[in-house]
This record gives structure tokens, sequence and C-alpha cells, in this order.
């Protein structure tokens, strides 16, 4: 990363309109008619793929000004209609559309494309990245922190030469924009260069020495000391396929076999020692079933402006899917390489700050290294020791050495955050910055945890024992050593849905979508007990809150998906367990787009204040977003035209995907049968109708409230005026 310095650059001022500083261009009533430009000479083909910011202030303007270049990349031209007419250069400008209406704009003459957002003159935080023949630019309110809007324009190829700062419109009218630009960074391309070094180190093992002694009539023979010294270097090869996820992994056979020889004088005595030891270890990721975090994915390209920076990776509980003592991290790899300076692993504390670590952190290594150089086609850290539990967040602190990192679509709940130097091991951490597209996938593939973790030791040792007489012969002593390398190769074959449920509040969530063919029945139960009398029947109900009661079919397709819904039934016990289920239901109608910070969204008014800001059914809340992934959130407040939840909603959607969005209450219930039954509609495919009810008044956070009646009585004696009270409470919790 390195901050633009203005007065490096080339400056034209034709009407006398600038003031320019090292950070900051301040442009004063500058005329349509004006030729002025800020331009720098970067060298032949040096804005090819780029990322560059800057912050932008509209202060006012006449009507209809015509626009200005407020940062482009050209080959030569550096006024607007220079840029019109040469077709040489893309650009992001500013324009008044009246004396109250900026728009911000990108262009590309070459292919006449243009994208625009019009707003209020303000100050706007702008990211440029073009990426191939795609250019968008990321619209903020703030610094870098909140997102407003991103425009997007398909442009030619070329590689272009120079920076323009700023441009004029350089056409012929008097209309004036007064505004200023300042704070400008280029994040990519960068001059800066690093190297790495990876050391490669043999491990020696030797034996203790051994002595035996042999006594006999007449002497005493000693064998002479024998050491075994074995050098062996063993390696793990992993490879990942980015399509159907396959890993091989080697396991390293080890064997040494040494003898010794020893003559007494006079009757010698042959001594011949033999043993061999075979450790057979198996790679702790050895198959999907091991991995507590799976995002495995082809990249879609490296990103920039990672050097001298340490990444915090917050992946919540609810994505996690397996305990273990140790752990192994899979780093995946797109074009370049890139080196790991330090990384640690552990559960987030539980400080206000979604960062910290709680204290259980543990540091991940590299061949025994606190780094390593990543390369095709990526690379499993070493087991790791660490407690993994997966009702709890986990945190992955990871340093980075060099620039670029790959980087993939958007993971749901995952939130990266960002801070330069080396904090990867800090427990309290403070200073920390969410990035803009916190949960883009970067670097991690795979956490797995040590579940299947095989290591076999076998040794024998055989001893024979010759006598001879009147011998006299010199020791001898011989020693070898073998290492053999055999490979075992698993695939694991990975679907886009994921584990059939995750944990959130330390019960399970069922994930499996009812089959949508048949319709999903909800109905409403009160049970009640009744106590008969003669001629009357009282019913006393069991809760305030009447209970949901959800029916559904699903239809499970192949072996896998038959043995999950068996698996989940299982591990509640059928009515037993509690457990987490979507109504599956569009029981909140959303009625605006959203962003992926936002906490309060626009919905049709359902009657919260009216139904549900006291029940147990509403607590909670389940999304279904247009490209399939969901997110589960708490419902903090209502309005009649807006819910509020507990954190950001993650995923952006605009108005023309809201009839793709789901939007339904997540219930704590039980099943309602304690047998599972699948109708089998061909040899591998079934289908099975469940329901659940739900449990209002167990719902975990459930709005109390109390009341408080209060009861006097009064008695007079008749013998002397005293008067006596008492007092009693009742407590209803609801």
């Amino acid at each position: 990363m390195s901050s633009i310095d203005y007065t490096e650059y080339a400056v034209t001022d034709g009407d006398g309109d600038l003031t320019i500083t090292s950070n900051k261009i301040d442009v004063d009533t500058m005329a349509n008619s004006a030729v002025s430009h800020v331009t720098l000479d970067y060298g032949a083909n040096y804005w090819g793929d780029l990322i560059y910011r800057f912050k932008v202030t509209g202060v006012s303007a006449t009507a209809n000004q015509g626009g200005v270049i407020i940062s482009g990349f050209s080959e030569g031209s550096f006024t607007f209609q220079d840029v019109i007419d040469n077709d040489d250069a893309i650009v992001c400008f500013i324009q008044a559309m009246d004396a109250s209406t900026m728009r911000i704009g990108i262009h590309d003459p070459n292919l006449s494309n243009t994208d625009t957002y019009d707003t209020t003159f303000k100050s706007l935080w702008i990211e440029l990245e073009r990426s191939g023949t795609t250019l968008t630019a990321k619209i903020y309110s703030d610094a870098f922190s909140t997102i407003v809007t991103t425009l997007t324009i398909t442009t030619v190829a070329t590689a272009f030469q120079y920076h323009v700062a700023l441009g004029s419109r350089d056409a012929a009218d008097a209309d004036t924009i007064t505004f200023y630009i300042e704070n400008a960074e280029i994040l990519s391309p960068t001059t800066t260069t690093s190297s790495s070094t990876t050391t490669s180190s043999s491990s020696t093992a030797s034996t203790t020495s051994t002595t035996e002694t042999t006594t006999s009539s007449s002497s005493t023979a000693s064998t002479t000391s024998t050491t075994e010294t074995s050098s062996s270097t063993s390696s793990t090869a992993s490879t990942l396929s980015t399509t159907s996820s396959t890993y091989s992994t080697t396991s390293t056979t080890e064997s040494s076999t040494s003898s010794s020889t020893s003559t007494s004088s006079s009757t010698g005595t042959t001594t011949t020692f033999s043993s061999t030891t075979t450790t057979t270890v198996t790679n702790y990721c050895g198959g999907s079933q091991n991995w507590a975090y799976a995002a495995p994915q082809p990249w879609d390209h490296d990103e920039p402006y990672w050097a001298g920076r340490t990444m915090r990776y917050v992946i919540p509980a609810n994505r996690l899917r397996a305990y273990g003592s140790k752990v192994g991290v899979y780093f995946g790899h797109f074009a370049d390489d890139y080196e790991i300076g330090e990384c640690w692993i552990g559960h987030k504390g539980s400080s206000v700050q979604g960062w910290d670590f709680d204290g259980s952190q543990a540091q991940v290594k590299f061949g025994g290294s606190d780094g390593i150089t990543v390369t095709s086609p990526g690379i499993w850290s070493d087991e790791t020791t660490f407690d993994l539990d997966a009702k709890k967040d986990l945190v992955l602190a990871v340093y980075f050495v060099d620039d670029k990192i790959p980087r993939g679509t958007l993971e749901p709940d995952v939130i990266t955050y960002f801070k330069d130097g080396n904090d990867a091991s800090t427990e309290d951490a403070v200073g920390y910055s969410i990035l803009p597209d916190y949960n883009a996938q970067r670097v991690i593939e795979v956490i797995c945890s040590s579940e299947g973790v095989s290591t076999t030791t076998t040794s024998s040792s055989t001893t024979t024992t010759t006598t001879e007489s009147g011998t006299s012969t010199s020791v001898t002593s011989t020693c070898s050593s073998s290492s053999t390398t055999s490979t075992q190769s698993t695939t694991c074959t990975t679907t886009t849905t994921g584990p059939y449920w995750a944990w959130y509040q330390d019960k399970p969530v069922l994930l499996i979508d009812p089959n949508w063919i048949s319709p999903v029945n909800q109905r409403i139960g009160d049970p009640t007990d009744i106590t008969k009398y003669y001629g009357k029947e009282y019913g006393f109900g069991h809760y305030r809150e009447a209970e949901t009661i959800i029916e559904a079919d699903f239809l499970r397709d192949g072996l896998a998906e038959i043995r999950s819904m068996f698996d989940f039934f299982d591990l509640v016990r059928g009515r037993h367990g509690a457990f987490w289920v979507p109504s599956w239901l569009t029981d909140i109608n959303v009625t605006a787009a959203f962003d992926a910070a936002d906490l309060t969204i626009t919905v049709e008014d359902f009657k919260w204040a009216d139904y549900y800001k006291y029940s147990g059914t509403a607590q909670y809340l389940f999304f279904v977003f247009p490209d399939g992934s969901t997110a589960i959130r708490k419902l903090i407040s209502a309005t009649s035209n807006s819910i509020t939840i507990d954190s950001a909603i993650g995923i952006s959607v605009t108005a023309a995907q809201l009839s793709r969005l789901l939007t339904c209450f997540l219930l704590y219930g039980r099943f309602e049968q304690d047998i599972l039954e699948m109708e089998y509609l061909s040899a591998l495919t079934s289908t099975c109708r469940l329901s659940f009810h739900g449990l209002p008044a167990e719902t975990p956070g459930i709005i109390t409230s109390t009341t408080t009646t209060s009861t006097t009585s009064t008695s007079t004696s008749t013998s002397s005026s005293t008067t006596s009270s008492s007092s009693s409470t009742t407590t209803t919790t609801a």
C-alpha cells in the first residue's frame, strides 16, 4: 500500500482553480471550459489490475456541470474531452446534475459503458477495483466501512501508463463545480518486493548405547557400545482439487536394523541383536468427516495489500461441526505464492470486540516453523494441539509477509478483521478494522479436527547367542537404516449444502429443506388438562402461549441424505431432545432492499406488538438468501414497518431479488414422533413426513415480564382498638 503525494504530480491549472498539497486537491469553481489536470507517468503498462482508494467531497455547483475526472488511468489523454475523443482511458468522474445533486460515475469511452450513482453534495469514500476487463467502484458513506452502492462496467483490457488524479471537462460553457479530493492510496499494483526463505530440516534419531556382558567360566566378554543414528526426512503431500475436493495424504514408514558382534579373546561369545520399529501415522484430516469448517472452492482472484498485516478470521459456532483435541488448517492457493509469517487459532473471547482470543489460543506451525510460503495447490499446517469446541466461535489470526492472498465468494456469517503489523498471537487485541467486504472467503479452505487420528507402532526384537571356544576375533559393528514411503489417497466430495445440521445456542439446527412440491402445513395447538366434575368440565392450559405445530414432507435422494435424516433423529432421540427448525413459511415479508451491514430491515407489518412481542415463537429468525445461503438472527424489536436484529444480516439483497428471499421464524421445539419411517420411492430415493411442535415457554432468551399483586386484610378487636395487616405477593413470569 502507498499513499499518493500530489506534489509529485505534473499540474496544469488553466484557470487558477486548483490548490494542491501532498494529500489534497482543492477545486474552486472550476468551469466546464477550463483546461486543467494533475497527472503522473507510472511507466508503460503499469495500470492493469488495480485497487485505488480516495475520498471526494462535493461542495457546490451551478446547474448541469459537465463532469470532471477524479481518478483515471490513461495512455495520454488528461481531460475528460480528450478521453472521449481518443478512447484511451478508463475514468471515475464527478458531475453536477443540478445545484443540489452530484453524480459519481465510472466510464469507458472505448466501449461506451457507464454506471452512475446520484446523491446530494457530500463526502464519499470510493474504492476503484479493476480485475481483468471488469471495473467496479465501491462507494462508502464513511471511511470504507459502510457501503452505499457498487458501480460495475466492462472495460477494455489495456494496461495504462498514466494516472490522472484530476482532469477538467474541457468543454465550451461556464457552469462550475467546487469539490476536493484527498487521502488517496494505491493498494494495487504495488512496487513492494519481498523475499521468502524456506528451510527444510531433517530429524535425527539416536538410539541409546547398549552394553551386554556375558560371563563364562574362564573369562568375561563385554560388547562394545553400539550407537545407531538414522537421519530421515518425511514429507506429507496434500493435493486439493477445486472441483472434487480430493486430498492425498502420505504416511511414512521408517525401518531401522542394527546388529553388533563381539567376541572374547579366549572363549568367544557372538551375540546378534536385530530390532525393527515401524511407525504408521494416518493424516489427521483423512476425510471430510473430520472437517470442523469446510469451504473448499475455486478462488476468484488474488487480493492485494496484505503485506505486513494481520488478518483475524472469525468463524461462528453455527458454521462448525466437529470437535477434537487436535486440529489442522488447509491454506488455499490461487495464482500467486504467498508467505505466512505466523498463525494462531483459538476461541473468541467474551469482550465486545469480535476478534479477541479467550486465552485458549495455540500457535499453528508448518514443518515445525512459524511460517511458510504457500505454493500451488495449497498446503496443510502441522497437527496442532488445541481443544476445538464446535459450540464456540473460532478465531484464526494470520500474519502475512507477502502482498497477495487468495480470495473467493462470500462466506455467510464469517467475518474478517485486519490490522497493520504482526498481531497474530495477541489475546486482548485492539485496533482492528472490519473489512468492507468482511465476509468474503479468504485463504482458509478447511479446518479439521482430530477425529480419526491413528498412530500405530509395532516393535519386534530377536536375540541369537552362539558360543565358540578358543577363538579370538576382532569386534565388528554394523548399522543400517531404511526409509520407505507409501502414499494413500482419500477422495472427499462436498456438496454446496454443507453439513445437514449446525449448532445454535448449544442445540442442533435441522437444515434439511422440505419437499417444496408438497405444502408445509402449520396449525396451532393448545394442550390442556380436562377436569370433569358432575355436569361441568374445566380446561387448564399448560402454557400462556399456544404451540406452533409444523408438518412437512422431506425427500431424500441418495444413501447419504437418507442416512443423515436417521442420524439427526438419533441425535435428538426422537421426541426427547429439543432442537431448532425453520418454519419454512414466509412469516415476515421483506419489502425493501438491504445491505450486508444492516441491522434494521424494512418489512410488511406482521403485528409484532399485538401478537409476538412476548412470544417464544418469534424470538429468532431464519433467512434463506437468493444465492441459497442462510443466516440465523435474534429479533430484538419491531415496528409496523421494520425489524431490528442482533447483528449485521451479512448478505446484501437488491429489490429485484426480494421475491427469492425467505424470512421465517426459527422455532425451538421437538419431534412429535418417536418412530421415523422412510418410504422408498426407488432404490436410492425416499420420502418421510415429519411433525414438529414448538416449545414457546422453553425458547432460549424469551422476553419475560413480572406482575405483582398485593392483598391486605384488616381485623379489629372488640376490647381494644388494634389493627393488624397482612400482605401476600404473587409473581407471574411470562
